[in-house]
């Protein structure tokens, strides 16, 4: 993922809007919910997505696309890809959210097996 400053470093995303780019990447990291624009496209609901767009975000969609496909966990992490998987990342707390479940439950599994920290 990468953080604004470096998008307008990478030709590829120099015309995404600042605000775009760190809706995505909030919700990637933490599992905050995005407006309904960002929210169709990472439902990969590109119909919803152009209504919902302002025209800058409609004119640099192709870009965006290419944000989500190369930037943020793909698609087979449960990351975006539909509403059902937009809701769960959103319940799960994004990668932090997912990190801190993971911790949690290796400190209970080495808990349970009688070890100390």
């Amino acid at each position: 993922m990468k953080t604004y400053e470096e998008c307008q470093l990478d030709i590829r995303y120099v015309a995404i809007k600042r605000s775009t780019i760190e809706t995505i990447n909030h919700y990637v990291t933490n599992g905050l919910r995005p407006g309904s624009f960002c929210r169709a496209v990472l439902a990969n609901d590109l119909v919803e997505a152009f209504a919902r767009a302002d025209q800058e975000n409609s004119f640099t969609m192709p870009a965006i696309a290419s944000y989500l496909y190369n930037e943020i966990p793909g698609r087979h992490s449960g990351c975006w890809g539909s509403y059902e998987a937009t809701a769960e990342w959103i319940r799960r707390g994004g990668m932090e959210g997912i990190a801190k479940a993971a911790k949690a439950a290796a400190e209970e599994k080495l808990d349970g097996e009688g070890h100390t920290q």
